[in-house]
């Protein structure tokens, strides 16, 4: 009977054990769960530990998680891209400032006379002789072949940064001369055909345009530090173009490109004087007059200050190694410029020293100009003056693009000015007006535009009937050549 009595407290602690036991069950098996997830998430983090993440370390140049031989790597290559910067911005203007420099070139050749700007920092070398002859080839008639001299040059100063503008006249048209310097400096040149005249049997006036330059760019850190590799390109075409000249469309120094160094007299002189020493300039001007004109980058980065400072300071150089030797300006103590070679006409633009400056004027306002009244007007008699007989072409040269069309940093081309676009009561006559007018020429416009520096734009005309052609090559910054066939 006793063992009857407790037989009903014996089944729930077997059903408290049994509850335990299942209960110790799931909990192992979470814990077998947990165990496993903590060893799966070390293992990956190990994984983790011993990838070295070559691709992510060599891109972002940041330390590798698990290779200390990667990491050195990427801080190598870090640190030279540091020493390649520092080589691109410093050591030209460092270590290469060219006060040594002396050379010689053509600048404006016409018909009967050469402007030749020569350089020389040696006073050992005054007073300094210049002798020219003609320099005749087998085919050519017989001619005076003999040496002669124009008056010497006794005294150069750094007023002038040591260069001097030395003028040959009373040339024959459509000859070729050579010239030599006591300096050990020699070119040749080739006198332009008269007005209305072509010079090559073929009837076809070519010459070359280009713009923007700057040395060592792109870098090449086993390349010459004043090395231009455009240059280098141009050189090869200039024998077989026959070029009357080349245009250059501005931008000729990037003063503030990659850094501005100073603001004065000698920062500036300093760049032309790098471009004119870089190994890859005689190439490219023994025998190609060269004639320029103005952009922002001789000043600074799109100029519209007129002549306030640094204005005074970048003209400098560019007046005394640029339009010394130049075409003569239209004006007195003017910057831009007219010119008639053989069978067509040259007008060059200044479109940075006469414009007004983007803040004072509404984009329509009509006092707001790109050129300044003057030199509008004198564009206007330019495109509406009769030419000689067998002058067949008017272009206009600017360093800003000339179109309405060019919406890549609009207020800085001509497409917000009232004197070239937009209504101007005060004008009798306006250029777009002018450009239906009828004249005895074609009229052509070539202007530096970015990306594409060269744009060749024809306007059409009422007139006597005339047969022509003109072609360009447009590169990103890059050089064209131009021929025009009557």
């Amino acid at each position: 009977m006793k063992v009857l009595a407790i037989e009903p407290s014996i089944s729930p602690v077997v059903k408290t054990n049994s509850t335990t036991k299942k209960s110790l069950e799931v909990a192992g098996k979470n814990i077998t769960r947990a165990t496993k997830a903590t060893y799966s998430a070390n293992e990956e983090k190990a994984k983790a530990r011993k990838d070295p993440r070559i691709l992510q370390t060599l891109l972002l140049g940041v330390p590798s998680p698990a290779s200390s031989l990667w990491s050195c790597i990427t801080a190598a290559i870090n640190l030279l891209l540091v020493i390649f910067v520092g080589d691109l911005v410093f050591r030209a203007p460092l270590l290469y400032p060219s006060h040594d420099l002396s050379f010689a070139r053509v600048g404006y050749v016409s018909d009967t006379s050469a402007n030749i700007l020569l350089r020389e920092p040696d006073c050992a070398q005054l007073p300094i002789y210049i002798s020219y002859r003609s320099a005749l080839k087998p085919e050519d008639p017989p001619q005076d072949g003999s040496w002669k001299s124009v008056s010497p040059v006794y005294w150069l100063s750094n007023d002038t940064d040591y260069t001097y503008v030395v003028t040959i006249s009373k040339l024959r048209p459509f000859s070729r001369y050579e010239y030599a310097i006591s300096n050990n400096h020699t070119g040749v040149f080739s006198t332009a055909p008269p007005a209305g005249q072509t010079a090559s049997d073929n009837d076809k006036f070519t010459f070359i345009t280009s713009s923007c330059i700057k040395p060592h760019f792109p870098y090449n850190p086993l390349s010459h530090p004043l090395s231009i590799p455009g240059f280098q390109h141009l050189a090869k075409w200039i024998p077989s173009l026959h070029a009357a000249f080349m245009l250059f469309l501005g931008d000729f120094i990037y003063i503030d490109v990659p850094r501005r160094f100073g603001t004065d007299i000698e920062t500036y002189r300093r760049e032309y004087r790098q471009v004119y020493a870089s190994p890859d300039w005689p190439s490219v001007s023994s025998s190609l007059p060269w004639l320029h004109v103005l952009d922002d980058h001789e000043i600074a980065n799109d100029w519209d200050a007129n002549t306030t400072a640094p204005y005074p300071a970048a003209v400098d150089p560019w007046h005394l190694y640029h339009t010394s030797v130049n075409p003569p300006p239209v004006r007195p103590n003017a910057s831009y410029f007219q010119f008639t070679q053989g069978p067509a006409s040259f007008f060059l633009l200044d479109t940075r020293r006469y414009r007004t400056p983007e803040h004072s004027a509404n984009a329509s306002s009509p006092t707001k100009s790109m050129l300044g009244r003057d030199q509008l007007s004198s564009l206007l008699t330019f495109l509406s003056r009769p030419e000689p007989s067998g002058v067949k072409w008017k272009f206009i040269i600017s360093s800003i693009p000339f179109t309405r069309n060019w919406r890549f940093g609009s207020a800085d081309t001509v497409s917000i000015f009232s004197d070239l676009f937009l209504p101007n009561p005060d004008l009798i006559i306006s250029v777009e007006t002018c450009f239906q007018s009828t004249y005895s020429a074609n009229i052509f416009h070539i202007s530096c535009v970015h990306p594409k520096r060269t744009m060749l734009t024809p306007k059409s005309r009422s007139g006597p009937a005339t047969s022509t052609s003109a072609k360009s090559s447009s590169k990103p910054c890059g050089t064209s050549a131009l021929a025009a066939t009557a």
